[in-house]
């Protein structure tokens, strides 16, 4: 499974399944790699599980398929 084809946050259990993805920093590296973030910005610390969800999300909204 690719990332192209997660459309739901329930898929995102088995894209990290079918990548050998298990804690959270390879699930954080391996979508920022894959959508070619650079970097982030927030105004307050986040935690790995708020950043996840927020790549997630960016994930699902498709926009760096573009690039």
């Amino acid at each position: 499974m690719t990332l192209d084809e997660v459309e739901s946050h329930e898929q995102f259990e088995a894209y990290y399944a079918a990548n050998n993805l298990h804690k959270i920093d390879e699930k954080i590296d391996d979508l920022t790699k894959i959508m070619k973030i650079i970097a982030t910005r927030c105004d307050e610390e986040e935690s790995k599980e708020d950043e996840l969800a927020g790549l997630e999300e960016l994930a699902l909204q498709g926009y760096w398929r573009a690039s």
